[in-house]
């Protein structure tokens, strides 16, 4: 029973780590003195060895074709979760099936235990635990072997659940990264001590130089203008990851000078969850009066079959550019310009511009400016 205890502890120590499940199956295989075994996954893409300990050949050749024609493991994620089975009573129920033949018994696989892991966490695939041998003629699932097995399943499926509940995180994570990456405000999300924990690609840009906030030497994100625009902001970010005053957290919505002196950047803080440590967590909004989102015009061209030169027009009209505008700026007459506006209204089913500019922003927008497109 050493062993065993000695392997849970292995078993709690892969969670995070998911390259060490091999060693857990390897550690399991020790424990129960057999040669070959693994988890099997199966999904929509079919059951692949994961984790396996068998033979490379044997491995690749289920994953790629015997996978598919495996008549055991039907039965065994059928079960009630958590079910034990022995290899030779479900080999011996059909010891002929092609499977057993061309792949069990060529690579000495057939007998063993098989357990029904089932889906630990809905973020997982369903996962069958298979420990293998050659079939000796004595019974391979005896009670000590099962009562080991009996012990380690939970324990198995709490792992497995960890393990998928960080990949979903890990997922969702990279999804949120990807969402901030591409919208058009600057975006910050900053701890207690106003250290910048992320920043996407346009607050990259702002703190590059471009003015409005800057990192100082502390690692700490300020805001630039005068003292009274510096402290307003620094006491929002406070507000908001420590929760100063009666009501805790809060947000708040800073003015700071815009570095071409015109329109004010609007930065808004709002309050996040709380930080295992230090605190709280504070996201940080700027939108730039003086950068106007565009539509994509190749969305538009693709939602209403709009040619490139009318997209064009839809989208610097969405950007609160005029008629006369969008013509001096792609250099061609009025005339055209509503010619393709008139082809506009009719693809989108719109008959006003004010209308025409509603639909469009509710497509969405993309990162840049719409002027841009008089480049394009």
């Amino acid at each position: 029973m050493m062993r065993t205890a000695e392997l849970l502890e292995q078993i709690y120590a892969t969670i995070g780590d998911p390259d060490r499940w091999l060693d857990i199956v390897t550690g399991l295989l020790r424990v129960l003195d057999a040669p070959a075994g693994g988890l099997v996954t199966a999904s929509l893409d079919g059951r692949r060895i994961r984790s396996g300990v068998l033979d490379p050949e044997a491995q690749d050749s289920y994953d790629r074709h015997y996978g598919g024609r495996d008549p055991v493991l039907p039965w065994v994620e059928a079960s009630p979760v958590g079910s034990i089975w022995s290899g030779t009573d479900l080999v011996g129920s059909r010891p002929a099936d092609p499977f057993h033949v061309e792949w069990s018994r060529r690579h000495g696989m057939d007998d063993g235990i098989l357990v029904n892991l089932g889906r630990p966490h809905p973020a997982a695939c369903a996962t069958t635990l298979v420990v293998t041998r050659p079939f000796t003629g004595d019974a391979f699932a005896t009670r000590d072997r099962l009562a080991a097995v009996r012990i380690l399943v939970p324990h198995l499926r709490q792992a497995l659940a960890a393990q998928a509940r960080i990949e979903e995180a890990d997922t969702i994570r990279d999804g949120v990264v990807e969402i901030l990456e591409n919208t058009p405000h600057a975006v910050l999300i900053v701890c207690s001590t106003g250290e910048v924990l992320h920043a996407n690609s346009a607050a990259r840009d702002l703190l590059d130089g471009k003015g409005g906030l800057h990192v100082d030497s502390w690692g700490m994100v300020c805001a630039d203008g005068p003292s009274s625009c510096r402290q307003h902001f620094r006491h929002a970010v406070e507000r908001a990851t420590s929760g100063a005053g009666s009501s805790g957290p809060s947000g708040a919505v800073v003015t700071v000078p815009h570095p071409t002196g015109t329109r004010p950047l609007v930065v808004q803080v709002v309050p996040m969850r709380r930080a295992a440590v230090g605190g709280g967590l504070a996201m940080i909004t700027v939108v730039d009066g003086e950068r106007t989102p565009v539509v994509s015009a190749e969305m538009l061209c693709t939602v209403f079959q709009l040619t490139p030169s009318e997209a064009r027009v839809a989208s610097l009209l969405a950007g609160g550019y005029t008629l006369r505008g969008i013509a001096a700026g792609l250099h061609v007459s009025s005339t055209t310009v509503r010619t393709h506006l008139q082809h506009v209204f009719t693809k989108t089913g719109t008959a006003r511009q004010s209308e025409l500019v509603r639909i469009l922003g509710s497509l969405g927008w993309t990162e840049g400016r719409s002027g841009d497109l008089m480049h394009s």
